[in-house]
């Protein structure tokens, strides 16, 4: 079990909030931390992992307007290596997965590093390999996740699009926003509130979370 949140502005974040999330979060998962930081000044994010419980002197915040992350709880015995810290990271995207996927090991081409046993690799990977086909960003992540049994709860930087994509699968995730900011988290919170739907691939547009396409999925739990 593991957890993940963000903040997104059009105006540089407040750090607490962010902060806030990911010490709540931190009750799903403490193995380690990690995540990205982005604000218009930067081509590309700034992405960071530690091995360490989280910690927010470790993190460089001002003047941000998007960031996400991930705590971390590993369910197969994993190592506290720097390399299995999430956000996993292909040339296109970088994601970070809370849940436990029950299929990965079919999916040997979707690795994004051979010697790693994490399943979440598996996602990333999968959908840089339909990307690399052609696929749209939305149609990617479709044709990944509906291959995929098990939890998920994902969220997805599109690097050349800068786009912010959430999605879950039995694995909770909560969602708030307001005049000037998003937020979201796999834990309930006052600044994160409503639970987003199963089997939907939302883009985390400016302010609003907008449903861009829908999967197939199954959950064993689901009633109705």
């Amino acid at each position: 079990m593991c957890g993940i949140f963000g903040v997104l502005s059009d105006r540089p974040i407040e750090p607490a909030r962010f902060i806030h999330l990911g010490e709540r979060n931190t009750e799903r998962g403490n193995l380690g931390f990690g995540g990205l930081t982005w604000s218009p000044a930067q081509a590309s994010p700034r992405v960071f992992r530690y091995s360490t419980p989280f910690d927010p002197s470790k993190l460089a915040l001002d003047g941000v307007h998007r960031a996400l992350g991930h705590v971390r709880a590993p369910t197969g015995g994993q190592s506290d290596r720097i390399a299995e810290i999430h956000p996993f990271a292909s040339r296109d995207v970088l994601l970070a997965h809370n849940g436990l996927l029950i299929n990965h090991a079919d999916f040997p081409d979707w690795r994004l590093d051979p010697a790693l046993q994490v399943d979440s690799q598996v996602i990333a990977g999968g959908i840089q390999h339909h990307l690399d086909a052609g696929f749209t960003p939305v149609g990617a992540i479709r044709a990944t996740v509906e291959h995929l049994d098990g939890q998920q709860a994902c969220w997805l930087w599109h690097l050349p699009t800068k786009a912010v994509y959430l999605w879950r699968v039995m694995a909770p995730v909560y969602v708030s926003n307001g005049p000037d900011w998003l937020n979201f988290s796999s834990v309930r919170d006052d600044l994160a509130q409503n639970l987003i739907e199963e089997g939907i691939i939302y883009r985390l547009e400016l302010l609003s979370f907008v449903d861009v396409g829908s999967f197939t999925f199954y959950n064993p739990f689901k009633v109705g």
